[in-house]
């Protein structure tokens, strides 16, 4: 029931809000379907995603900095504490630690998964692009589609007024 009702209601809101139809050209429409369409976005989050495989490819020609720090403080007359340093003896205590390390050769692995990653983003920008195309033809058809459609009408109430 809500159903027919909101369709009634959304037919006399059409039908007293506009005086004339409004006419969507074609580059309005495909412009409309480029901009809002699911399987574009998806296509360039994809891209995105590839042109991040790459920042990662190249991670290991960067320094690796890491840094550690624990520390354990002893509870009077136990023996019990807490941390990773252990020792017979519990005494308030602190280790730190601080390491760098680069990557001297990799017999050019680095440089071939880069080379690989950068023609995945390339392959997937022409995926995105591939999607705009496909869409913009789906609208294209659709379009003319309509447009014969409406041709067709107009052609059969001329008949039938000939008639």
């Amino acid at each position: 029931m809500s159903r027919g009702l909101s369709a009634a209601f959304l037919i006399a809101a059409a039908a007293f809000g506009q005086t004339a139809p409004q006419t969507l050209t074609l580059p309005q429409a495909v412009a409309i379907a480029l901009q809002n369409h699911p399987r574009i976005a998806a296509a360039q989050n994809l891209e995105q995603a590839a042109g991040q495989r790459v920042v990662e490819a190249r991670a290991p020609y960067y320094p690796v900095l890491s840094a550690e720090v624990t520390g354990s403080q002893a509870n009077p007359l136990s023996r019990i504490g807490a941390g990773s340093l252990a020792t017979s003896a519990l005494f308030n205590r602190q280790g730190d630690g601080l390491m760098a390390s680069q990557l001297i050769t990799d017999s050019g692995r680095t440089k071939n998964l880069v080379a690989s990653s950068s023609l995945q983003a390339q392959a997937a920008s022409q995926s995105t692009q591939a999607a705009r195309y496909d869409v913009t033809l789906g609208v294209n058809r659709a379009y003319y589609g309509v447009l014969q459609a409406q041709a067709l009408v107009r052609v059969a109430e001329e008949t039938v007024k000939t008639r």
